[in-house]
């Protein structure tokens, strides 16, 4: 919302003939056709690997064995939880790179 305002001013700002795009959505699509695109990727908590390629389907690092998912919603390596995010349906990685 913020950034269609942030738009608006500017076309009023900038002469008659600027190519602008007139909304969020507009600017995403046109820096997405440029290239300008990014990658969410799972990683290990620890630093210890990035879960890609053939490892995107693992749920624990293979260096430190460390779960790959949030628990209780709120961190990682809770080892004595009864209710996780796990188990409630919706997984959340514990930590993800872009």
């Amino acid at each position: 919302m913020s950034f269609d305002m942030l738009l608006q001013l500017l076309h009023r700002v900038l002469p008659s003939g600027a190519k602008l795009a007139e909304s969020y959505y507009q600017a995403c699509k046109l820096t997405e056709n440029l290239g300008f695109t990014y990658e969410t990727l799972d990683a290990c908590p620890n630093n210890c690997m990035l879960f890609r390629n053939e490892n995107a389907h693992l749920d624990a690092c293979v260096v430190c064995q460390t779960s790959r998912w949030k628990e209780d919603g709120v961190g990682y390596n809770h080892q004595n939880s009864s209710t996780s995010v796990i188990s409630r349906g919706k997984r959340v990685a514990a930590k993800q790179v872009r």
